[in-house]
């Protein structure tokens, strides 16, 4: 043994320095015993073994797994914590954001400053925040003409019901149809902001590596072209629908747009991104669940998922409607 720690590796056509015999048999457990040691290098090892210390018991690997999970799920809650901030456009969302209906995950990816801003809001700055934007959307349609949507329009004002064709969104859908006041007027769909795509948390450092140690007294330090000289290296640890969706000429359904991709934090009013090789929708088809939406019983769910409604049916223009509807709610906030 001795001799091949010397040599180290022995070279093609080299004669072998040293062999071994391994053999087991069955025994009860017991501690190691040493029978005999006839090597400088056996004598090395086996002092290290003798200076390492006792296992755990039973009960002190049963605690350190506990204190492994302890620390697991303490990681899963931050990342998850950081994850939801990075959602909800970098702080965390109340209790009531998180429980709220409606399109708040559409209307996030395009301000989401201001689906906070509205959850501050009382339910009177809520309700007419909702009314504005059903409003607003209606206009960008060119519906303001069409008698049975202004009166909706002036329900919603007024707090009352929502009158016939909206009591029944199939007579509504119906109505869009048939009525020939309804303009066929489109624009290109509403695109939000860019932003970063996700970052997890970095990872904490690995667990310290064991290092074993490099030499027994007396070695001579020689080295040759070495292959397998593991023993003094540092040795890693083990791994560880109601209405009917347009379809020609026309974007994302009504009915069934609930996001826009990832949720986004503008500060500013944004740029919308060029429209080239974007879809062309039809805003009556939008602007009638914005009203819809503004009659909603829970006054934040109204304003939220109006709001994103009438960002859907303004399209590419819908930078000028989020900067009204922040100043109402800077204004609301002042009184």
């Amino acid at each position: 043994m001795d001799e091949g720690q010397r040599l180290d590796t022995r070279l093609s056509g080299e004669p072998p320095a040293d062999r071994y015999l391994l053999q087991f048999w069955p025994e009860p457990p017991r501690a190691d015993r040493v029978l005999r040691q006839t090597s400088r290098k056996a004598a090395y090892w086996h002092r290290y073994a003798r200076e390492l210390p006792a296992p755990p018991t039973a009960e002190q690997r049963a605690e350190s797994e506990r204190l492994d999970r302890q620390a697991q799920q303490r990681a899963a809650e931050e990342e998850r914590l950081h994850r939801e901030r990075w959602e909800w456009g970098g702080r965390l969302p109340s209790g009531r954001l998180r429980g709220v209906g409606g399109c708040v995950n559409g209307l996030l990816a395009f301000d989401s400053d201001l689906v906070h801003a509205l959850d501050t809001r009382g339910a009177e700055v809520q309700r007419a925040v909702a009314s504005l934007a059903a409003r607003r959307a209606c206009e960008a349609a060119g519906l303001m003409g069409v008698p049975w949507v202004t009166e909706a329009l002036t329900a919603l004002t007024e707090a009352r019901p929502l009158p016939p064709p909206f009591d029944v969104p199939g007579r509504m859908w119906d109505a869009l149809r048939s009525d020939p006041r309804v303009p066929s007027r489109s624009v290109v769909e509403a695109v939000p902001p860019e932003r970063p795509p996700y970052r997890p948390l970095t990872p904490s450092p690995a667990v310290g590596r064991t290092s074993l140690p490099a030499a027994e007294p007396g070695d001579d330090g020689r080295r040759r072209s070495v292959l397998g000289r593991g023993l003094g290296a540092l040795l890693p640890p083990a791994p560880a629908g109601d209405g009917p969706t347009p379809t020609e000429g026309v974007g994302r359904g009504a009915a069934t747009v609930h996001t826009y991709g990832t949720p986004r934090t503008p500060r500013t009013p944004a740029t919308p991104r060029p429209s080239h090789g974007l879809l062309r929708i039809s805003q009556p088809h939008f602007a009638l669940p914005a009203v819809l939406a503004a009659a909603a019983a829970d006054p934040l769910e109204a304003a939220l998922e109006a709001v994103f409604q009438a960002v859907s049916t303004c399209g590419e223009h819908y930078p000028k409607l989020l900067e009204e509807i922040r100043s109402v709610c800077a204004d609301r906030a002042e009184e």
